[in-house]
């Protein structure tokens, strides 16, 4: 199979998932209304996304060591599409809890074996890659934000809705599965012979290296969909900005996390995945942090997008970096890390909710930048625990 077949079919299920997301989460005011939740309940439901993703991670993982990431995504990118259309029936908190575990436990098993091939096809090609992966997935979530803009404006209900989506991306799903057919590429198992000099102490080292990368990947999750669910909602609430205009911060954000991602392949190429880790989680931090303290509009404008072009390929090269490691099996490594950055993800909007709603929004607003100089700091330590070989690639 020739190289670009190998790469569209995975970027392909990217921009999937993406389109899916983007989706949803256009359609989640009209689900709370028809399920007839407050704020409140609606918030103990979402949180069962994040819940989904912990209890399904070690079945998925599993999965994806013993049967191959691109088994495990022939199914997965059939059953995310299916599982999206019980959200859309859904009458009350106890009948949208469990479809949106299974919707949850869904999307964990579509995002981790992509990745898990993203990893394959940037080994096949000999060069990174991971950022343009994601650059796909941004462009379907924008993508699918705007059809669900559309269906909101025709008025069609969440059952409607979901309903089409699901229908429609299983269809494509159902090319993408044949097209992803072929031989899966062989992995070294874990503690296999591949290494058998390695001792106890070593091996133990290097997985905390995966834990590592595991949390770096959720801190900059987090400050990420934060960013995503309260750049509005700071800048008309805490500084005043009229509503229309105050979307336009989103729409800043988004732009500089889509195009820091067409970019960051080639800059991981020049620099290595564990600078291009520190330096764009540094950038992020600083941006926002001084974007949000110098009090303006302009300046918070400014600080989205430093903060967007920042933390764009942060995760992607996290990802990388766990997939390329010497530490027990690429594909359950890449399982860990994708799990807990889909966790940071989903639950960091709640916590900084919660933040805002205790020391309000220009405090809880600082919370993400706080959380990427932490991952710059963090990002030093990965050069030291990658003791047998870099992570950069």
């Amino acid at each position: 199979m020739d190289r670009g077949r190998l790469r569209l079919p995975v970027l392909a299920c990217f921009v999937l998932l993406g389109i899916e997301m983007g989706i949803w989460g256009s359609r989640i005011p009209e689900v709370r209304l028809q399920a007839g939740l407050s704020y409140g309940t609606l918030g103990v439901a979402l949180f069962a996304l994040p819940l989904a993703t912990v209890l399904s991670l070690p079945f998925v993982s599993n999965a994806v060591v013993r049967h191959g990431s691109r088994t495990v995504l022939r199914v997965a990118v059939l059953a995310a599409p299916i599982a999206l259309i019980p959200v859309g029936f859904a009458g009350g908190l106890a009948a949208l809890i469990p479809v949106l575990l299974l919707f949850g436990s869904a999307l964990c098993l579509l995002n981790i074996a992509m990745n898990a091939q993203a990893v394959e096809v940037e080994k096949a090609y000999r060069r990174p890659l991971m950022s343009s992966f994601h650059a796909a997935f941004s462009i379907g979530a924008i993508t699918g934000a705007g059809i669900g803009g559309v269906f909101a404006q025709l008025e069609w209900s969440p059952t409607v809705s979901f309903t089409a989506t699901g229908v429609a991306l299983f269809v494509i799903g159902l090319t993408l599965a044949r097209t992803l057919g072929g031989r899966e590429p062989s992995e070294p198992n874990d503690g296999g012979p591949a290494e058998p000099a390695r001792s106890a102490i070593r091996r133990r080292d290097l997985h905390r290296l995966v834990v590592l990368l595991g949390t770096l990947a959720m801190f900059s999750a987090a400050a990420e969909g934060a960013m995503t669910d309260w750049s509005a909602v700071y800048l008309h609430d805490a500084l005043g900005v009229a509503a229309g205009p105050a979307s336009w911060g989103l729409t800043c954000f988004s732009a500089a996390v889509a195009a820091g991602r067409l970019t960051g392949d080639r800059l991981a190429g020049r620099w290595g995945s564990v600078r291009l880790i520190q330096t764009g989680a540094a950038v992020a931090g600083v941006g926002l942090a001084a974007g949000v303290l110098s009090g303006t509009a302009l300046s918070a404008y400014v600080g989205l997008v430093l903060m967007g072009l920042g933390v764009s390929c942060v995760v992607p090269q996290i990802v990388s970096a766990a997939g390329h490691t010497p530490a027990g099996h690429p594909s359950r490594n890449i399982a860990v890390v994708t799990g807990l950055s889909t966790v940071g993800s989903l639950a960091g909007p709640v916590a900084i909710g919660a933040v805002a709603a205790a020391g309000g929004l220009t405090v809880a607003v600082t919370v993400p930048a706080a959380l990427m100089l932490a991952v710059a700091a963090g990002g030093a330590l990965i050069g030291h625990r990658s003791v047998q070989r870099p992570v950069s690639l």
